[in-house]
């Protein structure tokens, strides 16, 4: 026998030892089984991220060869609207915009009226005093409204009353500071419940109050008043002459109305007064 038979033959008995035998363990048959399983849920997602990693790849190349496959578009700018300031602007979208300006412009004030026109020889008139709460009648000739007044009275205030009479109706007088007036005639300023406004009398000691001055435009029952022409003047009273202090419309009984005419030939006052009175003129 040579030595490569007698070295077989060790070998031989060697691997024959039963104590050199690997047993399988009792559960290697589940072992098993599982680390197929694992094997193949391995796979399975090794085979998913290859997909998603092959699409990336293909559109990766889509984007290389056509610039990107779909443009980014800016958004226009917002059109402001005309006369806003630029530099009103705050931020990339917000505007300040400026407050509308007004469509009609405020009313004026309204104007002053003017003092009661004095001629010469007759009583200073009376400042302007307060209109009471009487509404004023329209003038039928001109449109322009104001208290009415004769033929014979302003209000409740009657040419020829007494001052006791003229005050039981509800009027006030009060002594004008510049004094009285020829003959022992005395100028008043009234004023009071009974009459639409105020004004100046002047008041007779033989025939009471003589001369009725209202403080503000009065117009007639005919409609003649500030603003009428001296056409419509005398169209209403054929009968109206033209004297040194103005028209004069007589009335009957003495009494009269006193228009002023400016240079215009318009009217600018009417009052009234007793042609029999011994104060004036």
């Amino acid at each position: 026998m040579s030595d490569d038979d007698e070295l077989a033959g060790e070998l031989r008995r060697l691997f024959d030892d039963e104590r050199l035998a690997l047993r399988p363990l009792p559960d290697a048959g589940k072992l098993i089984a599982a680390g197929a399983k694992r094997r193949r849920v391995r796979r399975r997602r090794m085979s998913v991220a290859g997909g998603a990693l092959g699409v990336v790849a293909l559109v990766a190349g889509g984007f290389a060869l056509t610039g990107g496959g779909f443009r980014h578009e800016v958004p226009s700018p917002v059109a402001q609207p005309p006369g806003i300031d630029p530099t009103l602007q705050i931020g990339p979208s917000v505007t300040m915009i400026p407050a509308p300006q007004p469509t009609s412009q405020p009313p004026a004030p309204p104007a002053a009226q003017p003092p009661p026109i004095h001629q010469p020889g007759l009583p200073s008139a009376p400042p302007p005093a307060p209109a009471h709460s009487t509404p004023p009648e329209a003038s039928a000739q001109t449109g322009v409204k104001g208290p009415v007044i004769g033929p014979g009275g302003y209000g409740k205030l009657q040419l020829n009353s007494s001052m006791e009479q003229a005050s039981s109706v509800g009027i006030n007088f009060t002594p004008e500071n510049a004094g009285g007036v020829d003959g022992g005639c005395t100028t008043y300023y009234f004023s009071g419940t009974g009459v639409p406004s105020g004004g100046s009398v002047v008041v007779s000691p033989t025939r009471g109050v003589v001369y009725i001055n209202p403080s503000v435009p009065a117009t007639t029952p005919e409609g003649i008043g500030a603003g009428a022409t001296r056409e419509q003047l005398r169209k209403t009273y054929p009968e109206a002459t033209t004297g040194p202090n103005g028209d004069v419309v007589p009335l009957g009984n003495g009494y009269r109305y006193r228009v002023v005419v400016g240079g215009a030939e318009v009217v600018e006052h009417v009052y009234l007064d007793d042609s029999r009175q011994d104060c004036y003129e």
